[in-house]
C-alpha cells in the first residue's frame, strides 16, 4: 500500500514538474515520467499515516504543496522545513522537501537531503534516485550523452539506487559507439 500511495504521489509531482516546467517563455522538451516497469507494488508495505485535519502539520504542508504547484521553490522548501521541524518523520513532508529541492536545480542538494533523511524516511532516497533514473533515461533517448553524464556528476555510482543511472548511461553510449563503427548511427526513440 506504502509503494502504491509512493506511485501516486511520485506520478502527481512529475505530471506538476512538467506543467511547472512549460512556462510561457520556455520551449517544451521530452519529458518522459517514470517508467511502469520500474513501478513495484507488492503486499505488506506501509500506508502513509492520514493527518488530522486542522493540525499545524496539516496547514504546513497544505502551504508547502501549493507552493510547489507554483513553482515557488524556496517558499515550498520552507514550508516543508517547517513540516518537518513539527513532524521530524512526516513522509510526505521528507519527499516535497526533497523534490523542491531537486526542481530548484540544487541536485547535489537533494542528493544529501535524500542521504540525511535516509535512516529517518527512506521513501526520500527511493524517490530521489528513482527520478533521477528517469531523468537520465529522458536524455539518453534523447541521445544527449553528454548532459546525462554532466548531470549525473551529481549523484555517485556508488551509490545503489544512482549507479543504476550510471549503469545505463553507460551502457547507451557502449551501444551508440558500436553503431557507430557499424554506419548506423544512435537511434533517437520518441
Amino acid at each position: 500500500m506504502k509503494r502504491k500511495i509512493l506511485t501516486i504521489v511520485v506520478l502527481f509531482i512529475i505530471a506538476v514538474v512538467f506543467l511547472c516546467s512549460a512556462g510561457a517563455d520556455q520551449q517544451f522538451r521530452d519529458y518522459h515520467p517514470l517508467e511502469a516497469k520500474l513501478v513495484m507494488i507488492g503486499p505488506g508495505a506501509k500506508a502513509i499515516a492520514p493527518l488530522k485535519q486542522g493540525t499545524k502539520v496539516e496547514e504546513l504542508l497544505s502551504k508547502a504543496w501549493k507552493d510547489f504547484d507554483r513553482c515557488h521553490w524556496s517558499q515550498a522548501k520552507d514550508a516543508f522545513l517547517s513540516a518537518l521541524d513539527a513532524d521530524p518523520r512526516n513522509q510526505l513532508a521528507g519527499e516535497g522537501l526533497a523534490i523542491s529541492v531537486y526542481r530548484s536545480g540544487d541536485y547535489k542538494g537533494a542528493f544529501k537531503l535524500a542521504n540525511d533523511l535516509k535512516a529517518s524516511i527512506p521513501s526520500v532516497q527511493e524517490l530521489v534516485s528513482e527520478i533521477v533514473v528517469a531523468e537520465v533515461q529522458s536524455m539518453i533517448r534523447a541521445g544527449d550523452f553528454a548532459a546525462a553524464s554532466e548531470f549525473l556528476k551529481n549523484f555517485p555510482s556508488s551509490d545503489s539506487g544512482y549507479g543504476r543511472a550510471h549503469e545505463l548511461l553507460g551502457g547507451a553510449h557502449e551501444l551508440s559507439k558500436q553503431l557507430k563503427a557499424e554506419g548506423m548511427g544512435y537511434p533517437v526513440i520518441r
